[in-house]
């Protein structure tokens, strides 16, 4: 058997719906373009016994587009792994380096650590189960970095006369990011079929299903009508048709207060003084002094009722500072019922709440991009002490805390051999 490998192919496709792969698999480009696809890899088996085998290899990835240049991607992986196999049993480990470049910008640096176990229950059936741990550079946001750690099982069964197989197997990928925005669960479950055709053609029919849970939903919760409580959300995308990502909120209403009461409040005073405006316009009941002081009224309150709709629909669009300062003149305007002050009191404290979260992530992303430019370019007591603040401010999820954590025991271990 001989100790190396080598494999190539080049492609041409057409894609409807332009997506960044690998790691933004959300972020779609809502174009279509055609894409050259080039592939190569080579392995080398350094030890290259009968049940076992020690060695290395290199993959490449490559895409162009013909128009969205700035979809080109490039992935370098180079791998060194062990595998050991005793006749159904199935044993790797192996240890892989990512550098992906965007557009020819190094764009994402990972370091997987991959265990792979496989049994052949059957003569024509076999399993296959992994568990990867990666650790997440993203050079060009830092707020993505952080751990991921993917397990997946699989399935495969041998068609007679081995003309084909069919597979098909499920994937639960955790990952934890240093912004709270980016932390995600996903199961993905997928299956397929494989046949053999003429001319040593293989036709492979696949379909895969993914639900990505985001840890965080608050970016979203301004998307959501007033009085819900979103608890969780669910993104399902399909290439196919005008909505590419759809995203559901699953949660409750408060039991004091209807999704629709907010609207319903303002149309039902509003039609209250429409009701006493008819009655104060007969002369015989209230003088024409009268009349005017309700038509300014009632004028004042339809100007309240269109700032409260800005600032709702400013406060759903993330224009925070907009929305409160509406929100208060509306709340010291004595124009709404009590009831609807305090909803509107409920609303600035969470407005508060953001805005004064989000100042305070905002300054420690900050400082821990500052102390990562004080690490890479060797300034270690400077890059200590802004990462022992980071990691002290409890704002950062328990694995990018791990990893500031591991960064400090390096400097600390760099600065006492000196």
């Amino acid at each position: 058997m001989r100790p190396y490998s080598l494999y190539a192919k080049l492609g041409f496709r057409y894609d409807s719906n332009v997506r960044l792969e690998p790691d933004d698999e959300d972020r779609f480009a809502d174009e279509d373009d055609f894409v050259t696809v080039g592939y190569f890899s080579g392995k080398y088996n350094v030890v290259n016994r009968h049940n076992y085998l020690l060695g290395m290899g290199y993959r490449h990835y490559q895409t162009w587009y013909k128009d969205l240049d700035e979809y080109d991607l490039m992935s370098s992986t180079f791998s060194i792994y062990w595998k050991y196999d005793n006749g159904p049993f199935g044993f790797s480990l192996s240890y892989l380096p990512h550098f992906y470049f965007l557009d020819s910008d190094s764009y994402i640096r990972k370091r997987q650590l991959k265990t792979e176990v496989t049994y052949n229950v059957a003569e024509n059936v076999a399993a296959r189960f992994s568990y990867s741990y990666y650790s997440n550079n993203h050079l060009q946001d830092h707020e993505r970095d952080g751990n991921t750690n993917d397990i997946s099982v699989k399935l495969y069964y041998t068609l007679g006369n081995r003309m084909g197989y069919l597979f098909g197997g499920m994937d639960f990928e955790d990952r934890t990011a240093f912004h709270s925005d980016h932390p995600y669960g996903e199961v993905a479950i997928s299956g397929g079929v494989s046949f053999k055709a003429p001319w040593d053609m293989t036709l492979k029919l696949t379909g895969k299903y993914s639900d990505r849970d985001y840890d965080n939903v608050d970016l979203f919760r301004k998307y959501a009508v007033p009085g819900a409580d979103i608890e969780f959300l669910v993104l399902v995308s399909n290439q196919y048709g005008p909505n590419k990502i759809s995203v559901y909120g699953f949660g409750s209403f408060s039991a004091l207060q209807d999704p629709s009461d907010k609207q319903q409040q303002f149309a039902q005073k509003q039609e209250t003084e429409i009701e006493l405006n008819q009655q104060i316009s007969k002369p015989q009941t209230l003088t024409k002094i009268d009349s005017r002081v309700k038509n300014n009224q009632l004028e004042q309150q339809e100007k309240i009722a269109e700032l409260y709709y800005n600032s709702i629909t400013s406060y759903r669009a993330g224009r925070l500072e907009e929305a409160r300062e509406g929100l208060i003149t509306v709340s010291n305007s004595s124009l709404i019922p009590l009831e609807m002050v305090r909803s509107i009191q409920n609303d600035l404290n969470e407005i508060d709440n953001i805005l004064n979260n989000s100042k305070r992530k905002s300054e420690i992303a900050e400082l821990y991009y500052s102390s990562m430019a004080f690490y890479n370019t060797g300034q270690l007591k400077k890059a200590r002490e802004g990462l022992v603040k980071v990691l002290n401010s409890g704002l950062i999820p328990p694995a990018m805390a791990k990893t500031v954590e591991q960064y400090i025991a390096n400097i600390d271990n760099t600065l006492n051999k000196r």
